[in-house]
């Protein structure tokens, strides 16, 4: 049922997770002049003589497939809520481990250009998955309350 808020909240994480696969997650230039930019499929070193070295980051990419799909099939069985509530912790455990792998190939980053003063910028692909989480724990707060409410429903009768 997609009037329901827990749907509405589901949709985003959705979203959310669609959409980080076209937004980067990190740009970083130090002094020197050497860069390294982090997408959720690839991260790209460039040294300041202009040579590139490319590392997959399929894993992020996969994680956020399976969160986005394990959302939508969510959605889908809105009749089952115990189901949906055990979705909703599948989606957070896949969403923070998309945020670890983030963490860890940002740490790289850093050992490749060096800890140098230099020029950092999060792109929105950073905070895509922050949202989506915020987005599906507040779901299975209300999917909680559904079921809370269906279960004192059937206490009174």
């Amino acid at each position: 049922m997609i009037q329901r808020v827990q749907s509405v909240f589901l949709s985003m994480v959705v979203v959310c997770m669609v959409c980080t696969f076209f937004f980067p997650v990190l740009k970083k230039t130090n002094a020197q002049g050497a860069t390294v930019e982090l997408s959720y499929t690839k991260m790209t070193f460039t040294a300041k003589d202009k040579t590139q070295k490319t590392t997959p980051t399929f894993y992020m990419a996969i994680l956020a497939a399976l969160a986005a799909v394990t959302s939508v099939f969510s959605i889908s069985s809105f009749k089952k809520r115990l189901l949906q509530m055990k979705l909703g912790l599948l989606n957070s455990l896949l969403m923070a481990g998309i945020l670890a792998f983030t963490m860890y190939f940002i740490s790289q980053g850093e050992k490749f250009i060096g800890m140098n003063i230099g020029y950092k910028s999060f792109g929105i692909g950073f905070f895509l998955p922050v949202i989506a989480l915020v987005c599906n724990i507040l779901a299975n707060r209300y999917i909680r309350k559904d079921e809370r409410l269906v279960r004192e429903s059937d206490r009174m009768r």
